[in-house]
């Protein structure tokens, strides 16, 4: 009977300790899933501020991209002031018209004048 007691006391200490690495094992596992949650919640709040700041992003871009529209491309043009004194008032080809045809009408005066001149009286002398 005395080795019966024992080895149920043997039974009963290897049971303890078995119970004891399972609630080792237990508060572990919660420990860790309590840490699992934690990170969970820092990721969705993460999430939930990443998405605000896309939302935000695509707003400033729609904003962005209605602003461009009204506004023509001006690559390779030339902008001048309306109420600028010295802006140009006529395009190249305009001026270079306008050049040809006074050196046009110069030439047409100096040629009347010759003929003025042939035409007067010279003074007699």
């Amino acid at each position: 009977m005395t080795v019966q007691v024992e080895k149920l006391s043997a039974v009963g200490r290897e049971l303890k300790r078995k119970q004891r690495q399972a609630q080792m094992q237990a508060r572990g596992l919660v420990e860790e899933r309590a840490d699992f949650l934690a990170q969970l919640q820092d990721q969705n709040r993460e999430l939930i501020n990443l998405r605000a700041r896309l939302g935000l992003a695509r707003k400033e871009n729609e904003d962005l991209t209605k602003s461009n529209q009204g506004c023509p491309d001006l690559t390779n043009k030339v902008v001048y002031d309306l109420d600028d004194p010295d802006r140009p008032r006529f395009t190249t080809a305009e001026l270079k018209e306008i050049l040809h045809e006074r050196n046009e009408l110069k030439a047409r005066v100096s040629d009347l004048e010759d003929e003025l001149e042939v035409y007067r009286p010279k003074p007699e002398t």
